[in-house]
C-alpha cells in the first residue's frame, strides 16, 4: 500500500469513526428519547448502527497503520557445476555425466568398449571398498581407525577427478576423430587402477593389523601403505 493511499485510509477511517462515535452517543444518551418519539425499532437500529460505524472507522484507520508487505525475493537456483574444479566432485554425478557421453557420443567406438567398463567398474569397486571399510571398523570396535575412512574418500575424490578430465576431453573432442579421447581413457583407466590396487592393499593391512589384535608392527604397515596412497594421490592430482 502506497504512502498517498494510506494517507486517504486513515482520513476516511478517522470520518467514519467520528460519525460512528456521534450517532452512537445519540443513540445512547437520547434513547428513551428516540424510542417515544421513532418507536423502538428505530432507536435499536441508530445505536446500532452507530456502533459498526465506529467500528468500521476503527478497522479502516487500523489497515492504514499496518507495515506494508515485504517483498518476496527471488529464489536464485544455485547449482553446483558437476566438473567444478575445486571442491567436493559428487561420484554419482561424475558417473552420470561419463555415462551419458559415452552412451550418446562414443558408444560404437570399439576401442573405448574395454575402458568403459573398466572406467564404470572402477565406480563400483570403490563404492565396494568403502562399504567394506565401514563394516571393518565397525564390526571390531575399532574407531580409532575410522581416520582410514578419510584416505579411502580421498581416493575416491581422485577417481572422479581422473574421470572429469576424460569427460572434459570427451567434450571437445569428437566421436569422428576419437583418438585424443581414447589415450584419456586408457590413462584414466591405468591411473584408477593403480589407485584401487593400493586401496585394496590398504584395506589388508587395516584387516591384518584387527586379526592381531593392534601390534606395532601392524600399525606401521597401514601407515606404509596409508603413505604410498597420499603419494599416488599427489602424483595424479
Amino acid at each position: 500500500m502506497n504512502k498517498t493511499l494510506k494517507q486517504k485510509f486513515k482520513i476516511i477511517g478517522a470520518v467514519i469513526s467520528v460519525g460512528g462515535a456521534i450517532i452512537t452517543a445519540v443513540g445512547l444518551m437520547g434513547y428513551n428519547s428516540l424510542v417515544i418519539y421513532t418507536g423502538l425499532w428505530f432507536a435499536d437500529f441508530v445505536r446500532t448502527a452507530g456502533i459498526v460505524l465506529c467500528a468500521s472507522g476503527v478497522i479502516t484507520t487500523s489497515v492504514s497503520m499496518l507495515p506494508p508487505p515485504k517483498e518476496s525475493q527471488p529464489v536464485i537456483e544455485q547449482n553446483k557445476p558437476i566438473l567444478q574444479i575445486s571442491g567436493h566432485l559428487d561420484p554419482d554425478m561424475i558417473r552420470e555425466q561419463y555415462q551419458h557421453l559415452y552412451q550418446t557420443e562414443y558408444a560404437y567406438i570399439s576401442a573405448l568398449s574395454a575402458p568403459h567398463d573398466h572406467i564404470m567398474q572402477g565406480f563400483d569397486m570403490m563404492n565396494r571398498y568403502q562399504d567394506k571399510l565401514n563394516v571393518l571398523i565397525k564390526q571390531n570396535g575399532a574407531a580409532a581407525l575410522s581416520d582410514t575412512e578419510d584416505v579411502l574418500d580421498k581416493v575416491e575424490q581422485q577417481l572422479c577427478q581422473n574421470v572429469r578430465k576424460l569427460i572434459n576431453i570427451m567434450i571437445v573432442s569428437s566421436a569422428a576423430e576419437p583418438n585424443e579421447v581414447i589415450d584419456a581413457a586408457n590413462t584414466c583407466v591405468k591411473d584408477n587402477h593403480t589407485l584401487l590396487v593400493s586401496a585394496k592393499d590398504f584395506m589388508t593391512a587395516i584387516a591384518t593389523y584387527l586379526n592381531a589384535q593392534g601390534d606395532d608392527q601392524g600399525i606401521d604397515e597401514i601407515q606404509i601403505y596409508k603413505d604410498v596412497l597420499l603419494k599416488q594421490l599427489q602424483q595424479q592430482n
